[in-house]
């Protein structure tokens, strides 16, 4: 087991994800409002086209200079790998033991149908926001001077998630919170040359 302890970008915050867990069950209270509100015809035709062209653009920039830093660093290409894939089976896993009706389907956010084999039954948790979390987190440990970029990116598609119907708000809490512990896990078994910044820590030098 490696310890990331002495490094603040890489130290596991283990208590965030609890909170994240605890937030995605009271927000099950709130779930039906919030969706009936972001989906009136007066939020969306306001808010999606700048929601979508934020997202696909910024998808684009970023999957350019990942690949463009990662080509000849194999041990950061199995550091980002391994989170993703350990956050893609947490998540898969969940969504079918859970099987909770999406809100699209409109049967209510406490209407559950357990290994149903049907994705209008894969609501909890969002899988993309845990990607997009797991992900943000990642590129904020190997490109610092950028983290808050890609968190915000992440919050994005998180809100896209339940913007679209897809996903209520607790949803994507969990998923959050799938991802933190993702690569927290990963980053606390894995050696630091698995996790080395691929541009400045922007502290340095202040």
């Amino acid at each position: 087991m490696t310890d990331n302890s002495n490094n603040p970008i890489l130290k596991p915050r283990w208590s965030i994800c609890l909170v994240l867990l605890g937030l995605a069950a009271l927000a099950f209270l709130i779930d039906p409002r919030v969706t009936n509100i972001l989906n009136s015809t007066h939020v969306r035709t306001r808010v999606e086209p700048w929601l979508m062209f934020l997202l696909d653009g910024a998808a684009g920039l970023i999957i350019i200079g990942v690949m463009h830093q990662l080509f000849r660093r194999w041990e950061q290409w199995v550091g980002v790998v391994l989170p993703i894939v350990l956050s893609s089976l947490l998540t898969h896993a969940i969504k079918t033991a859970v099987g909770r009706a999406r809100p699209k389907i409109e049967l209510g956010p406490f209407h559950f149908n357990p290994f149903p084999g049907d994705a209008d039954f894969a609501s909890f948790p969002s899988g993309h926001t845990s990607y997009a979390v797991t992900i943000a987190l990642l590129l904020g440990i190997l490109f610092p001077r950028a983290r808050w970029l890609f968190i915000i990116l992440a919050a994005l598609t998180a809100f896209e998630r339940v913007f679209h119907r897809e996903h209520y708000v607790s949803d994507v809490l969990a998923g959050a919170a799938v991802g933190l512990f993702s690569v927290y896990l990963c980053v606390r078994l894995l050696p630091n040359r698995y996790y080395q910044a691929l541009g400045p820590d922007p502290r340095q030098g202040v």
